[in-house]
C-alpha cells in the first residue's frame, strides 16, 4: 500500500510538473514561404492562473534547412497578468535557406516558453521552468516564375521576326503565322507557371 501511494505521489508531481501554464494563440499556425523569404510568427500569450507570469525565455525546435531568430521574443512583454493575455507581438521569426535542398512541403516545429510564477508579485528573470507548447508549420513551397522569364521566349520570337522580316521580307501572311506562334509561346509558359 505504502509503494502505491508513493506511485501516485510521483505520477502527480510529475503531471503538475508539466502542466500547462499558459496558452500560446498564433494567428497563422502554418505560413508558406519560398526559399529566401523570412516569415515572423505573431500571437498572444494566456494565463491560467490567478498570479502575473513572468516570460524569461521561448524555445523553438523546428528541422531542416531553416533558421530561427528567437530574438524578438525578448522584446515582448516580459509577463502576462493573472488570467490575462499579452499584446499581440512577434514571438520568433523563420528564414527559409537558398538554395534550399530538402524536400519542399510542410515542416513541423514547436515552441515551448519558459519562465515561472511569481511570488509576492517579485519579477524573476531566472526563472526557466515550463509554462506551455503549441506547434506550428512552415510550408515550403516552389518559387513562381518571374513575369521576366515568362515574357523571355515572346521577345525572342518578337526578335527573330523583326531579323527575318528584314533579311527575307515576309509577307502578311508569315508574320501572322509567326506572331500566333510567340501568343501560343507566351500563352503556355504563363499556364505551366501557375
Amino acid at each position: 500500500m505504502k509503494t502505491l501511494k508513493l506511485c501516485l505521489a510521483t505520477l502527480l508531481f510529475a503531471a503538475s510538473a508539466w502542466a500547462t501554464d499558459v496558452y500560446i494563440t498564433l494567428d497563422a499556425p502554418t505560413l508558406t514561404a519560398s526559399p529566401g523569404d523570412l516569415l515572423s510568427f505573431n500571437g498572444t500569450i494566456t494565463s491560467e492562473h490567478m498570479v502575473t507570469i513572468d516570460l524569461n525565455d521561448i524555445s523553438v525546435s523546428l528541422a531542416g534547412m531553416l533558421l530561427v531568430d528567437e530574438t524578438s521574443f525578448l522584446l515582448g512583454p516580459p509577463t502576462v497578468d493573472p488570467l490575462g493575455t499579452t499584446v499581440d507581438f512577434t514571438l520568433f521569426t523563420v528564414a527559409v535557406n537558398a538554395p534550399y535542398t530538402d524536400p519542399l512541403g510542410p515542416v513541423n516545429g514547436t515552441i515551448t516558453i519558459l519562465g515561472g510564477l511569481e511570488s509576492g508579485n517579485v519579477y524573476d528573470p531566472t526563472a526557466t521552468s515550463y509554462l506551455g507548447q503549441t506547434g506550428f508549420t512552415v510550408d515550403v513551397a516552389t518559387p513562381e516564375i518571374s513575369t521576366a522569364w515568362m515574357l523571355l521566349p515572346g521577345v525572342t520570337c518578337l526578335w527573330l521576326i523583326r531579323r527575318r522580316r528584314r533579311t527575307v521580307g515576309c509577307g502578311p501572311t508569315q508574320t501572322l503565322v509567326l506572331v500566333s506562334c510567340v501568343l501560343y509561346s507566351f500563352t503556355n509558359t504563363r499556364n505551366e507557371a501557375f
